[in-house]
């Protein structure tokens, strides 16, 4: 008996562990809540993949933007957390590459995007 998380509660748990580069417990969070019969959203994805890149997890950052692309259109933030990773991975070209990607897209990076990218 009791609460059970939902969507916005997982969301929020999966940010707080980006927040402390606690990647491996964002991504444990992520599957917990999918066996919990819950669907992760773009928020979610995003906070994963954030997770992931304030850990400097550049290849897994990237697989979840590649993972996410099957149900949702990553956006702004998806590409710059990634592009973020990649940065801090010292994967320059990945990073440049996912830039023209987001813009061929038709999402414009914001001034994060920039400065992620420098």
């Amino acid at each position: 008996r009791g609460l059970k998380p939902d969507v916005i509660t997982y969301n929020a748990a999966i940010d707080a562990c980006g927040k402390n580069e606690q990647w491996q417990k964002a991504l444990t969070l992520l599957d917990e809540m999918e066996q919990h019969g819950l669907h992760a959203n773009v928020i979610t994805c995003n906070a994963a993949i954030g997770a992931c890149a304030k850990s400097s997890e550049w290849q897994k950052s990237l697989q979840l933007l590649e993972d996410m692309e099957q149900y949702y259109r990553p956006d702004v933030i998806s590409y710059t957390h990634a592009i973020s990773a990649c940065s801090k991975g010292s994967q320059w070209p990945t990073a440049l590459e996912l830039l023209d990607e987001m813009q061929n897209r038709g999402i414009q990076p914001d001034t994060i995007t920039c400065m992620a990218v420098v």
